[in-house]
């Protein structure tokens, strides 16, 4: 019986694995050309949906070993993030602020940075 159950999940995981990595890469594509050579593409996500998923020219953000910006061209990076004001720069005026209790910032080479919080 566990071996049938084995089965029947891997062969049930493969053709997911596959759309999730197509829609994903769909994803970037189309985020990718709706930004400038300057700016990144930003998505403050929460976990019932995006707060903020723009373009931008910086964000920084409250990481655990200290507060760093993020712009284009910055290298790849995974950061836990402590609580404390993440900064978006629009290129206009003042920068928007959110404050968040935690979590994590993905900065991607493509130009996209993904926040996710818990609240």
């Amino acid at each position: 019986a566990n071996t049938a159950v084995k089965r029947t999940w891997v062969a049930c995981r493969a053709p997911v694995h596959r759309v999730v990595a197509r829609t994903m890469a769909t994803e970037a594509e189309e985020a990718a050309a709706t930004f400038g050579d300057d700016e990144i593409m930003l998505n403050l996500a929460l976990p019932h949906g995006s707060l903020v998923k723009a373009a931008c020219k910086r964000v920084t953000v409250p990481g655990r070993g200290g507060v760093y910006g993020i712009q284009r061209n910055s290298p790849p990076m995974l950061s836990e993030l402590k609580p404390g004001v993440v900064l978006v720069d629009y290129g206009r005026d003042e920068p928007e602020r959110f404050i968040v209790a935690g979590g994590f910032a993905f900065t991607h080479e493509d130009g996209i940075v993904e926040v996710s919080v818990p609240e």
